[in-house]
């Protein structure tokens, strides 16, 4: 009797699929494991189903304007409660999950981790938790940038990383030099929502190399947490100044906090 063995089979006996959350053995049959990942694939296996539930918010209940976990009373909405007041430069903002418990752990270590392990893995699951709200909808990606001391102090940006994973995954291309950081800022997330906006102002500016790129496109912006969206909302402002015809917000998670209350 002849028998047949795929590559693939050959190498999951060689590198049996680990979930990279757990550790747990991840059945080839489970729908969580990446199809296009693997040892030789850009993108690396995905968690297995019990972690995914502890990372991933369900797409019906987070709020399509802020990211946001809604409540029972805003389901079906365009808009929850906690933003319907609030003014965004960009149309939209998508997000993995919110910042708590498990998820908040892993973009902990993320933001330290050079290899870039844990970037990959949370990029994949997000792609495909929440690809179908972003595919075909922009032309470039582009990174929220961190000050280069804040960067040295953590040897990597992990909102760079982020973005060339989904700017890969969405077959987009990536600019990570567009937005420029010009001011240390304090974190935002123990700020009022006065200096919150304050913190962020003048913090930013477009790379003149840049704009040309920018005009007229439809720009996917990145960053690992979405706290306030005072930051998002900044740098959305220079993206529409050098003639972005369109800015949506994609993020890891979604912070508790309050989000910039500005006006128009």
């Amino acid at each position: 009797m002849a028998f047949l063995f795929s590559f693939t089979d050959v190498l999951n006996v060689l590198f049996p699929p680990l979930c990279p959350i757990c550790g747990g053995f991840v059945p080839s049959t489970d729908s969580s494991v990446s199809g296009s990942g693997g040892v030789f694939g850009w993108s690396p296996l995905l968690p297995c189903v019990g972690c995914v539930s502890l990372l991933a918010t369900s797409a019906v209940d987070s709020c399509p304007r802020c990211g946001g976990k809604r409540q029972q009373f805003d389901l079906g909405k365009s808009d929850c409660k906690r933003c319907r007041d609030l003014y965004f430069r960009f149309s939209r903002a998508v997000v993995l999950g919110e910042y708590e418990g498990e998820l908040r752990s892993i973009i902990l270590r993320m933001k330290t981790d050079k290899s870039g392990y844990y970037a990959r893995t949370l990029s994949a699951l997000l792609l495909r938790e929440r690809g179908g709200l972003v595919r075909g909808f922009f032309d470039l990606v582009v990174p929220v940038p961190i000050h280069r001391k804040r960067r040295w102090w953590r040897g990597v940006n992990s909102p760079d990383l982020i973005a060339v994973e989904v700017g890969r995954g969405l077959g987009v291309t990536v600019v990570v030099d567009a937005v420029k950081r010009v001011g240390e800022t304090a974190l935002q997330f123990h700020l009022s929502d006065r200096a919150r906006s304050q913190n962020v102002s003048g913090a930013f500016v477009i790379n003149p190399k840049r704009t040309k790129q920018l005009r007229g496109k439809r720009i996917l912006l990145v960053d690992d947490i979405l706290t306030t969206g005072a930051t998002c909302n900044e740098i959305s402002k220079l993206l529409k100044k050098s003639g972005a015809k369109k800015i949506a917000v994609c993020a890891i998670a979604r912070a508790v906090g309050t989000f910039q209350k500005e006006k128009k």
